[in-house]
């Protein structure tokens, strides 16, 4: 049937609504944590590490550290977009600049991006869903150089060297974890086993 189109009117998402969305669609940690060790690979990384950051009685945070090529000033806020048309010729939600961000959103409520790329300038961004919530708006917000250089990029990551090129994925502000404090160590080693698998299971480079 032929329509007309007389009347057109722009109705952008509500904010509110899609981070409902973002928080319910139901990753697995494991799964999670995997999609996030895929950026590093497809960043052509040597090296990559997974911390814990956690007390005696909670997770504080997930980091993901890799000495890939970075990313560049010019491209850091197209990577933080909540959906953007990327260049993965697969059918991943990273095809559509979702991944890393649906993926941190349903670990944590605040996604923090530092990167170096090579012969550029250090860069940081950070989406925080508690701010999505408070404003309803999609308010990035933007790391200073002396943020980004002295408080992240100089902190001593073991075995992946950060000094020319490389990212780091910070994720903080955790909801996705119900532990009883004296199980942490328990539930950590637990997870840590059912991240091997599944990083084995599906990642074989």
């Amino acid at each position: 049937m032929k329509r007309t189109y007389k009347v057109s009117t722009e109705l952008n998402p509500e904010p509110r609504g899609q981070y409902e969305l973002y928080k319910g669609l139901g990753y697995s940690i494991e799964e999670a944590i995997s999609d996030l060790l895929d950026n590093s690979f497809d960043a052509y990384s040597s090296k990559a590490e997974l911390s814990f950051i956690r007390t005696d009685n909670t997770l504080d945070a997930i980091e993901i550290i890799d000495n890939g090529e970075g990313i560049t000033s010019d491209y850091i806020e197209t990577a933080m977009q909540i959906t953007y048309a990327s260049n993965k010729n697969d059918s991943s939600l990273g095809k559509f600049g979702l991944g890393m961000k649906t993926a941190s959103f349903s670990l944590a409520d605040r996604l923090t991006v530092v990167s170096r790329a090579k012969g550029d300038i250090s860069v940081g961004r950070c989406w925080d869903l508690e701010m999505v919530r408070e404003k309803n708006k999609w308010l990035l917000y933007e790391l200073t150089k002396n943020e980004v250089e002295d408080d992240w990029l100089t902190n001593d990551y073991c075995n992946v060297d950060l000094s020319n090129t490389g990212t780091i994925v910070h994720l903080d502000k955790i909801d996705k974890f119900s532990i009883a404090t004296t199980f942490i160590g328990e539930f950590l080693d637990t997870l840590i086993r059912k991240v091997e698998f599944h990083i084995g299971l599906h990642f074989h480079r």
